[in-house]
């Protein structure tokens, strides 16, 4: 009776029973209402809380590490092989060497279209600020109500964007004769990365302390020359958040211009990258051409993003605080 009592049990319990419950019901024990008594949390509580928080914080940081260091050796790997191979079945790849990465650059031509990503991307990064920056400006100047309505209405206008915005969108720019330009990928990276943009520098703008503007009042500068000394530097970092934003957002765009640009000698690095694996009817995919231009594209961007890390993470307001 007891084997049958287990067997039912283990079966018809134990077989939706998930090991993640474990933490949830731990930590439910220790948030419960009362735990604490009056002063909420005891101390027994508190230490053993902050013992789970870092050892959370540290397992997540693990993960993320062991797993990013992964699929770059998966991405490497394939890059070094020898042969078109989409699975590892060796610590090391099979006929190793740089044969690939010559053969994306030399007969691919790979940095063509890496400048095309580029012309896309950075006209995109200049755009964003030179537009939402005043809008910013502006919705500062009408009240925090205002602000907030319009920004509830940019975010359900974003929605309204996306994949099945494309066809209305190709067939407009197509009567328009823009098919096979620069000028509709442009606008759709800008009209995606705006909303961020608008959001971080208001939000950026709203922390702006309002004595800044009276001393520039007392000491007789304009608001123009307000503006352009001493609240467009003090912005940088933001600024310079909403520009990476946008021109990362550009570079990684993939579905505007396959559907955009015909011609191959106007591929951004996102298309061309899916020509190497993407048309199966095609032949054999050349996995280790597509890991090679992935490799390359990877670097480039992390270059991008340690050039400008720095002026992301300053923060003027904070000094002039101090």
């Amino acid at each position: 009776a007891g084997a049958i009592i287990y067997t039912t049990f283990s079966v018809s319990f134990l077989e939706g029973f998930s090991p993640g419950i474990i933490p949830a019901l731990f930590l439910i024990y220790y948030f419960r209402p009362g735990s604490g008594g009056k002063r909420g949390l005891s101390t027994v509580h508190s230490r053993s809380l902050g013992i789970i928080n870092g050892g959370l914080g540290f397992a997540a940081g693990f993960f993320l590490l062991v797993s990013s260091a992964v699929i770059v050796y998966f991405l490497l790997w394939m890059s070094f092989s020898g042969v078109s191979a989409c699975f590892i079945d060796g610590l090391l790849p099979p006929h190793a060497g740089a044969d690939s990465y010559i053969r994306v650059v030399r007969d691919e031509n790979i940095f063509l279209f890496f400048k095309n990503t580029v012309i896309i991307a950075g006209i995109t990064g200049l755009l964003v600020p030179l537009i939402s920056f005043p809008a910013a400006l502006y919705l500062a100047g009408r009240g925090r109500a205002f602000s907030a309505g319009f920004l509830t209405f940019l975010q359900i206008l974003g929605i309204t964007g996306g994949m099945h915005s494309l066809i209305p969108l190709y067939s407009a720019f197509s009567r328009a004769g823009l098919t096979d330009s620069y000028l509709p990928l442009i606008i759709i990276s800008a009209y995606h990365s705006l909303p961020f943009a608008l959001f971080t520098i208001s939000a950026w703008l709203e922390k702006m302390p309002a004595s800044f503007q009276d001393i520039a009042l007392i000491e007789g500068m304009k608001p123009a020359a307000y503006l352009l000394k001493i609240i467009v530097p003090l912005s940088r970092p933001v600024l310079v958040t909403a520009v990476m934003t946008a021109v990362i957002g550009a570079w990684n765009s993939f579905m505007a211009p396959l559907l955009f640009l015909n011609r191959e000698s106007m591929y951004t690095i996102s298309v061309k990258l899916y020509s190497f694996v993407g048309n199966i009817a095609g032949g054999s995919p050349a996995w280790n051409i597509f890991a090679a231009a992935a490799v390359i594209n990877c670097v480039i961007i992390i270059l991008i993003f340690s050039r400008f890390r720095k002026p992301a993470g300053e923060s003027g307001i904070a000094d002039l605080r101090g």
